[in-house]
């Protein structure tokens, strides 16, 4: 004679009872589904293709007052920028809703001098900008709970260049006399003042991302992470050369386009340079009419760049020949 297991089928009610309480207890049950909370994971391809940022620059003054620290002696740099910063979404991106935003940018070739101002309106009362090194981060940049279109314009101090180089800038005295006529060259006063500008590069590039969290409003309620980046040029080359002057030859080969240069045998050799161009100018023309090969207590050369760097003597022919030209300019 068989037996018959708790857990076999019965034919009658009573032990279909007792069999189906017997399987319960001994765990024959299937146990029931567990819903797990959906971690935050990658941005999915609606988001990710339907939001796009996009960023245009312009050039702006740099407000009177404001320097960049550089002690005792100022840095001969800086380029004001006002970066427009813009999010557009597309019709097709489902309805979400923000959980936190924020929209940061990077340089490279370049730094930003501290000072960052948001162009009214801003977005909310608690929009906050920190602007520092290489990184300039704004949180939030979307108002609101919902992801929409944002439009916002930054003003920068941008300033271009590696490290600073220390140098001498030149401060003549009067160069003409009130009758027109030029100071004669040994009653010339030239007055050497240090300066610092920095090291070039091509250019200031610029990385600007947007990072956003995101929760569906409807369905499972998904959070997603996403980020939505554009590359752009911050400062071009010509934008990026200090606010220093040089007199050049004006020839198309190297051997003629050496730069004017002063001698002494305490300082010895030193290109001149001349904080406005004015002044450069100014100075070109008293060396053509004064037919000078000194200037006060210094000789007069030429020197060339690399690797045409020989230092010759100034000649009344080389001189008419010298053009006003921008520190580091090609």
């Amino acid at each position: 004679m068989r037996h018959q297991s708790a857990c076999d089928p019965a034919p009658n009610r009573a032990l279909t009872l007792v069999a189906a309480l017997s399987c319960a207890l001994a765990g024959c049950a299937a146990h029931p589904a567990r819903v797990h909370p959906v971690d935050p994971g990658g941005c999915p391809p609606a988001l990710r293709e339907g939001v796009a940022l996009s960023a245009s620059v312009a050039q702006i003054g740099v407000p009177a007052g404001l320097s960049v620290p550089s002690g005792p002696v100022p840095l001969i740099a800086g380029a004001g920028r006002r970066v427009l910063l813009a999010v557009q979404v597309g019709e097709s991106v489902p309805s979400v809703q923000l959980l936190s935003n924020s929209l940061s940018l990077l340089t490279y070739g370049g730094v930003l001098a501290g000072w960052a101002q948001i162009e009214s309106p801003a977005s909310s009362a608690s929009e906050g900008i920190q602007a520092q090194g290489g990184w300039l981060h704004i949180a939030p940049f979307i108002s609101g709970s919902r992801l929409h279109a944002r439009t916002q314009a930054v003003d920068l101090l941008v300033i271009p260049g590696g490290h600073p180089v220390a140098g001498l800038a030149l401060q003549p005295g009067p160069m003409w006399r009130p009758d027109g006529e030029p100071v004669p060259p040994h009653q010339l006063r030239i007055r050497p003042v240090p300066e610092f500008h920095m090291t070039r590069f091509n250019e200031v590039d610029a990385t600007a991302t947007l990072r956003f969290g995101a929760r569906h409003l409807t369905g499972a309620h998904e959070r997603w992470q996403c980020e939505v980046a554009t590359n752009f040029a911050l400062v071009d080359h010509s934008a990026e050369l200090p606010d220093l002057w040089i007199l050049r030859g004006a020839g198309s080969h190297a051997s003629q386009r050496k730069t004017l240069a002063l001698y002494s045998r305490h300082m010895g050799t030193f290109a001149a340079v001349f904080l406005d161009p004015q002044t450069a100018r100014s100075f070109a023309l008293w060396v053509v009419a004064t037919h000078a090969t000194r200037a006060g207590q210094f000789a007069l050369r030429l020197i060339g760049s690399p690797p045409h760097s020989a230092v010759t003597p100034l000649s009344p022919g080389t001189a008419e020949a010298l053009a006003v030209a921008q520190w580091g300019s090609k």
